[in-house]
């Protein structure tokens, strides 16, 4: 049976800000994620959700309809590589928001090992930024010789080209 999907909210200097854990799928509540009230911003911790079903990717873009209607600023933290994948896969997937910070995948073969960096993006980059990013966050790997970027560098960071002329609010940052 599926870890069913946990929403946490409170408000942080006036920002919304939404944890998720556990798994989306069709059974999600994700009605749950809206505030009662408008609100400037919206900040989800996706970094504890494992997995997203088909059925919960609808149910995940309708509901971020919703959200950006009360939440005009959407925006995205810790992403684990699988929902990486579906801001790549799906335009609509984040309505408009921006990815402040993802886990990039790394393996080594020598190792047997896979490592995830967690990589925040202060400043807005765009795809062609790729390898730089790579680059920073194989450096705090255990043993950053030994590691390769375990995914395809186009596909993974398509989503950047996106964001890449948005700017978050200094509200925002401050929160983050």
């Amino acid at each position: 049976m599926a870890e069913a999907l946990e929403i946490n909210s409170d408000s942080k200097n006036g920002i919304f800000m939404l944890h998720l854990k556990g798994v989306i799928t069709e059974d999600s509540k994700l009605e749950g994620m809206l505030p009662k009230d408008a609100v400037p911003a919206c900040v989800v911790d996706l970094g504890q959700v494992t997995r997203i079903n088909s059925y919960g990717i609808r149910q995940w873009v309708n509901t971020l309809k919703l959200l950006k209607e009360k939440a005009p600023e959407l925006v995205f933290t810790k992403c684990p590589t699988v929902l990486v994948e579906q801001f790549n896969m799906i335009s609509n997937f984040g309505a408009g928001g921006y990815v402040y910070s993802f886990f990039l995948p790394f393996y080594s073969e020598t190792e047997d090992k896979e490592e995830q960096i967690l990589v925040s993006l202060e400043k807005p980059r765009g795809s062609e930024d790729a390898d730089a990013i790579i680059e920073e966050a194989k450096s705090r790997l255990s043993q950053p010789d030994a590691f390769v970027f375990n995914d395809i560098e186009d596909e993974y960071f398509s989503f950047l080209q996106f964001q890449k002329q948005k700017s978050l609010s200094a509200q925002v940052l401050a929160v983050l």
